[in-house]
């Protein structure tokens, strides 16, 4: 089973948020499942697309540039429209059985609605 999991920061971060992913992950990957990763422009680090560390592969997803959005929802729209558009760029590429979002909420709700619009949109 691929699993794509998207992820508010990770490695190398030392966080317990980031600590206690990777552990989940090696944990998934010893019962056999095969692992994707994915982080929102929460993620601090290189600006780049795709990242190796320590061994584990992270895509990335660049910040985006809000512009006038000032107001703290119209923000928040604009940054899971961001991470949405991500995923599906990854998602096309790995192609997973299950998305696990993490959170913090907002992950969740890009993640549900890449689910429902390849679910209304078979590829």
């Amino acid at each position: 089973m691929r699993v794509l999991h998207i992820f508010d920061h990770s490695s190398p971060w030392p966080t317990g948020y980031a600590l206690r992913s990777r552990t989940l992950l090696e944990w998934q990957r010893a019962l056999g499942l095969e692992t994707f990763h994915l982080t929102s422009a929460n993620h601090c680090g290189p600006q780049v697309l795709v990242e190796d560390v320590e061994g584990w592969r992270f895509f990335r997803t660049p910040a985006a540039r809000y512009g006038l959005l000032r107001l703290p929802l119209l923000k928040s729209i604009a940054r899971i429209d961001n991470l949405a558009r991500r995923l599906d760029e990854v998602g096309e590429e790995v192609r997973p059985d299950l998305l696990h979002a993490h959170f913090p909420a907002p992950n969740g709700l890009a993640a549900v609605r890449v689910a429902y619009l390849a679910r209304a949109s078979p590829r």
